[in-house]
């Protein structure tokens, strides 16, 4: 009974290890898009965060993101023109500004 109960034991043991170390893809994406932005690849870290909540919609995360990046992009811009383009982009990610123009 005792190597039944140790077998056991270490069956879960690895189960358990092996499942917490796998990375699911929406983690995978995440550390991608962190990555490029680091990188000061905002525009390609911006579009991975796209990708990211079109394939997991109920993810929050990428979403919040995409309306920083567009946020911090806006503060050096000068044209009022692209200024305005650039915080609207956020605030639609969040679905607010839709009838902003």
């Amino acid at each position: 009974m005792n190597v039944i109960v140790k077998v056991a034991v270490i069956l879960i043991v690895s189960l358990v290890s092996s499942h917490t170390e796998a990375q699911t893809n929406f983690e995978k994406g995440m550390t991608k898009a962190f990555e490029l932005w680091e990188a000061d690849k905002w525009d390609e870290a911006e579009n991975m965060f796209e990708r990211i909540a079109k394939a997991e919609d109920k993810e929050w995360l990428p979403n919040y993101y995409i309306a920083q990046i567009n946020s911090l992009k806006s503060w050096n811009e000068k044209d009022e023109a692209v200024f305005k383009s650039t915080i609207r982009q956020g605030t639609r990610t969040f679905g607010f500004g839709h009838d902003q123009k």
